[in-house]
């Protein structure tokens, strides 16, 4: 009990820590919006499975004779005003009642997973577009320490040749200044994704820091939380619940019909008729076949969804672990080219040999450091599929 209120409370502190452009996908994205109004109609959809069909009119004359249509024999005037109601027999309209709530409930499932899915997608791209301002950063400090080792090293050796570290320095920053570039590109495309998902201009971005806390303990367990595995259940008792109409339908309803007959010169006379459809044809008996076949189908299909999201589960699980052993190693790096760099700064300046030694480790530590955070960014998008697979909270 102490392990679920824990997990409760560490899920619900990091349901509040999500970030604001969720808010605002959940108030102006367009495909939210269209369920939402599908889910209003289907609940209008339950009251109406509740009420009876209406009642037939009907007005009638008999005394029309057919070799003079417009003529009436007064003496002998027969109308009639009937009124007829379609009584349904045992179950069907509670049962058309649960459909009808079924329907509702699968809808407001598929919210909470577009809900979902839109808080996955934000999330990525804000860690990615953290990655792409991290790399930035790197990119732009490298650029800042190849200036001040390119003017250093000037003031050493103010007669360089063409083909002296200068020149590889030159190069080495064009290199740079490219993948600037490209950063930057890669940044505006992740901004305007994420505004195509808000639909409302972006507000000030906060990108999240660091690595994601991961709470989740059992979670082939916690994977019975996915709402398209409930969705899938779901569905599977609403074709239960299908089949259990059909056979209803075998039983007719009876068709009560109550009627009053004016005649001209005999006594008026009131009338009552009883009547039902015949099943002669199987027709309804083909129905059931049918229901029974497809909720066969639909308990298939909730089975192989569920090991579906299992395998992507397990996918998602071992890359989180890969991605945790790739930071530590990458850690590792930059810190060795971080000593690498201090022992080469002392002479870099003044030895091309070593300058050029420095530059080779400025290049690894710059590698080093993109794929940290590369490696955290894909840790991070692990711990969120995992969070979406298990049906928790963004």
């Amino acid at each position: 009990m102490q392990r679920a209120l824990f997990l409760l409370v560490a899920l619900t502190g990091y349901a509040l820590a999500q970030s604001s452009l969720v808010s605002l996908a959940y108030e102006h994205n367009f495909e939210l919006k269209t369920l939402k109004a599908q889910k209003a109609a289907l609940e209008e959809a339950v009251g109406l499975s509740k009420i009876w069909d209406n009642p037939t009119l009907s007005v009638g004359v008999m005394d029309i004779f057919l070799d003079k249509p417009l003529t009436r024999d007064q003496g002998m005037q027969n109308e009639s005003i009937a009124l007829t109601q379609t009584i349904p027999t045992g179950s069907k309209r509670d049962l058309q009642a649960t459909l009808a709530r079924a329907d509702v409930a699968l809808k407001r499932l598929e919210i909470d997973e577009k809900k979902r899915q839109l808080s996955r997608q934000i999330g990525l791209l804000e860690h990615a577009l953290w990655r792409a301002e991290a790399d930035m950063d790197a990119v732009e400090g490298i650029l800042d320490i190849l200036e001040a080792s390119q003017e250093a090293h000037l003031g050493y050796n103010p007669t360089a040749s063409h083909l002296s570290p200068a020149h590889t320095t030159a190069i080495f920053q064009k290199t740079l200044l490219l993948q600037k570039r490209t950063l930057a590109q890669e940044k505006a495309s992740l901004k305007h994704e994420l505004q195509s998902l808000v639909n409302a201009p972006l507000p000030s971005l906060t990108l999240p820091e660091g690595l994601l806390p991961y709470p989740y303990e059992d979670e082939h367990a916690l994977l019975a939380q996915n709402p398209r595995l409930q969705q899938a259940h779901l569905r599977s008792h609403q074709r239960n619940t299908q089949l259990s109409l059909e056979k209803a339908m075998k039983t007719p309803d009876l068709m009560l019909k109550l009627g009053y007959n004016r005649r001209e010169g005999r006594e008026d006379y009131a009338f009552v008729e009883l009547g039902m459809a015949l099943p002669l044809y199987g027709k309804e008996t083909l129905r059931a076949r049918k229901a029974t076949l497809e909720h066969a189908a639909s308990e298939h299909a909730a089975s192989t969804l569920h090991e579906q999201l299992r395998f992507a589960l397990e996918n998602a699980l071992l890359s989180k672990a890969l991605q945790s052993d790739k930071i530590a190693l990458t850690e590792a790096i930059i810190r060795e080219t971080n000593a690498l760099y201090a022992l080469y700064q002392s002479t870099a300046f003044s030895q091309n040999e070593s300058l050029l030694r420095l530059y080779e480790t400025l290049t690894k530590r710059l590698e080093a450091q993109l794929g940290l955070n590369q490696a955290t960014y894909a840790y991070n998008a692990s711990v969120l599929t995992i969070a979406y697979l298990l049906g928790a909270s963004l």
